[in-house]
């Protein structure tokens, strides 16, 4: 995960095809002669006119997008334990993850070329305050001195300005090789 940070890239030397056509070649069994089911959908979240490609395998989930012809990983990270990467209205990357019982952290990226900035940062803390945990970072660095309390219903307000899409997965074999 980022620790409230913003999201930065390294580069890969491949492209969306060898990525694909490796997931076809290799998928991950789950029981003899049993594959996992890979997906992934294509969304311009930048709008720079270049599809991000969303890759969705085995609880885990990644955001590339295209840089001098070659893959630029975003993000990735697993997807069960409490922990999620949604793509939001306003083509914005939420990720999420629990640590600690139930506590929860919430962070909302927007895509800027080959960058990720943060754009909000939340945190659900019971342990930190039992009678009011929520909280959001006033400077979105998501550091422990930045949070300030705030209402459930703020939390969930700004929560649901960021409602995550329903994406057009589809499945690697349908990926135009």
């Amino acid at each position: 995960h980022t620790d409230g940070k913003d999201i930065t890239y390294y580069n890969t030397k491949t492209t969306y095809s060898d990525m694909i056509r490796e997931r076809i070649l290799n998928p991950v069994e789950k029981a003899p002669g049993v594959y996992y089911e890979c997906t992934y959908a294509l969304l311009d979240l930048d709008g720079d006119g270049q599809e991000e490609m969303i890759v969705d395998e085995v609880e885990y989930r990644a955001v590339y997008t295209m840089a001098e012809g070659k893959a630029i990983p975003m993000y990735s990270g697993t997807t069960y334990n409490g922990a999620t990467l949604n793509i939001c209205r306003g083509n914005i990357i939420e990720i999420t993850h629990s640590y600690s019982g139930d506590n929860k952290v919430y962070c909302y990226y927007r895509m800027s070329g080959t960058k990720g900035e943060m754009v909000e940062y939340l945190r659900y803390d019971a342990e930190r305050n039992p009678k009011n945990p929520w909280f959001r970072s006033i400077d979105g660095s998501g550091q422990d001195i930045s949070l300030e309390p705030i209402t459930k219903a703020e939390f969930d307000r700004i929560q649901n300005t960021y409602a995550p899409l329903e994406l057009d997965w589809k499945p690697v074999t349908e990926y135009p090789l």
